[in-house]
């Protein structure tokens, strides 16, 4: 059994500027603490390819027993598992997919359905089913299925009369704040004519790029911003009266380190384990958010 034996686990973070990130970590160490016979080295990849890829070549000359690897591009997830695979290491890839490894995060389809469906219901309520524009952020360098998070929402809006697919726009600023901040207000501003207009953020500093475009614009009641990933900055803001910030999703992430350490037992001890391992995300409003 893997409690006989002692465990050297690798942890390569997204990032450590990011407070889920650092959630993550910090819960991931937190339960570890609790098995004495497993032992862990944690790096952070800083949302660099290059200090990812240094991050796995370490871990596979320690060597680890498990990498959990942490990183924003998806392209690379290849390059760096084989440098751990060749050493038969076994990985988690958390919330970005890595082919052949075990995966662990959000239901990404799911979660952008969640967001969907409220602020459907918003814009019933308060725009009486109006909608002008969609305003969407991206990252390139992640595929599909982080992505989804904002198209699945974007597919729950198409229920609306007059929707069309043309009136979305997605600009890539990835999970930089600023540069949402920068691109948001050009496109907001190109769009001063229209009165109903949704934004979806892929991830908290989108969100809250958008929130703050829109806020320098003085347009809170013209924009209704939905996303994913929020923390407690996301909720202060919720708390605020007059908000444009009407629904994001929280995925828990002082649950992901019990979680991790529970798949690496599994694995530890010679399990199969499913290819794809979900935590349920919960959704938050100004109606329900969590006082600090």
């Amino acid at each position: 059994m893997a409690s006989n034996k002692t465990f050297t686990i690798g942890f390569s973070n997204l990032t450590e500027e990011s407070p889920f990130c650092v959630t993550v970590r910090e819960s991931l160490e937190a339960a570890v603490e609790k098995y004495p016979n497993i032992r862990l080295i944690c790096r952070d990849n800083h949302l660099d390819d290059e200090k990812a890829l240094a991050n796995a070549r370490h871990f596979a000359e320690v060597p680890v027993d498990l990498g959990i690897i942490f990183h924003i591009n998806e392209r690379i997830g290849p390059k760096l598992a084989q440098m751990l695979m060749v050493k038969r290491i076994p990985i988690i890839a958390v919330d970005v997919p890595i082919p052949l490894t075990t995966y662990f995060g959000v239901d990404n389809r799911q979660a952008g359905a969640m967001v969907g469906h409220a602020l459907l219901d918003w814009i019933n309520q308060c725009w009486d089913g109006k909608l002008d524009k969609v305003l969407a952020t991206s990252e390139t360098r992640v595929l599909e299925s982080v992505r989804v998070r904002s198209s699945s929402t974007i597919d729950i809006l198409a229920s609306l009369p007059g929707f069309s697919s043309e009136n979305v726009l997605y600009i890539d600023s990835g999970h930089n704040r600023d540069l949402t901040i920068e691109f948001a207000m050009n496109i907001l501003q190109r769009w001063s004519d229209y009165h109903h207009i949704a934004a979806v953020g892929f991830s908290e500093d989108s969100i809250l790029g958008i929130v703050e475009a829109v806020k320098r614009l003085g347009r809170e009641a013209e924009i209704a911003v939905v996303g994913q990933s929020g923390t407690e900055e996301s909720f202060a803001e919720m708390r605020r009266p007059g908000t444009p910030l009407i629904a994001v999703t929280n995925y828990r992430p002082h649950d992901y380190g019990p979680h991790l350490v529970e798949l690496a037992l599994r694995i530890f001890d010679g399990e199969k384990l499913p290819s794809h391992n979900y935590i349920k995300p919960n959704l938050f409003t100004p109606d329900n958010v969590p006082t600090p």
